[in-house]
């Protein structure tokens, strides 16, 4: 019956999803997802087993999970930027974190997992950060997930956080790049995207052009409306001139 088939469908989906993280994960652990574990009766036999297969299938599950929280963090997202995490304490971090907006994600994810993360269903805006290495993808980075009503205030923030340590050689507090619709961003890109308008923003300025284009409309057919009346008048004005010259005109021949 149709409820069958499409819950049918569904589990097939997923396992489809599964699997291709699974296999992307694999170049990384070295585990394939076929691979199976020995069965073990005792402690002592499951240490002696636990080597490279347990280890890969334990870090498996671990990256896979890595993963889905990065993409989680990009959920909501429109503008994703890093920069250098060298020199910024693990106590500046939690500072971070509440310093931004809390709908801002902060987090400091591995580059390999990152880039598998922007190849999934729903992530195709950054899924440019994948492919072959790029200046955001070297090295360790703490990324930024900004959702689009939060691009400037996010961008302008970090920049006055900075100010604070422009003098420490230890660190580069600079932003690196990002990614926005679908293209890699240098710093001066991710600058520009952070002050493009919001949605809500043009919405807001295109009623307040409708509504000041409708006051113009509405005072030029008020003008006019009060021009024709004027030329209506002139008009009658006109006529009952003619009308009394004529009278005028006829009573004088009628005395000769």
């Amino acid at each position: 019956s149709p409820p069958i088939m499409t819950f049918a469908s569904s589990r097939f989906s997923q396992t489809v999803a599964s699997s291709s993280m699974a296999f992307l994960l694999a170049g990384v652990t070295g585990l394939m997802p076929t691979q199976r574990l020995p069965v073990v009766s005792s402690h002592a036999a499951a240490v002696r087993v636990a080597s490279p297969q347990m280890v890969g299938s334990v870090a498996l599950v671990k990256k896979e999970a890595a993963v889905i929280e990065i993409q989680e963090g990009m959920k909501d997202a429109a503008l994703m930027f890093c920069v250098r995490s060298e020199g910024i304490p693990a106590n500046e971090m939690n500072a971070l974190r509440q310093a931004f907006p809390e709908e801002v994600k902060i987090k400091v994810c591995k580059n390999n997992l990152l880039k598998i993360a922007t190849l999934g269903e729903g992530f195709e805006r950054f899924a440019a950060i994948a492919g072959e290495e790029k200046e955001i993808t070297r090295m360790s980075n703490i990324w930024f997930y900004v959702p689009e009503d939060k691009m400037k205030i996010t961008v302008e923030g970090w920049a006055a956080h900075c100010k604070e340590f422009s003098g420490n050689e230890d660190r580069c507090s600079d932003i690196i790049g990002g990614a926005f619709d679908g293209a890699v961003l240098d710093a001066k890109g991710v600058d520009a995207i952070s002050k493009l308008p919001t949605k809500q923003e043009l919405m807001q300025s295109t009623a307040v052009a409708i509504k000041q284009t409708s006051v113009k409309l509405a005072r030029v057919l008020k003008q006019a409306a009060a021009a024709q009346r004027i030329a209506t008048g002139l008009n009658e004005a006109q006529g009952n001139k003619l009308a009394r010259a004529v009278n005028a005109m006829s009573a004088k021949l009628g005395d000769n």
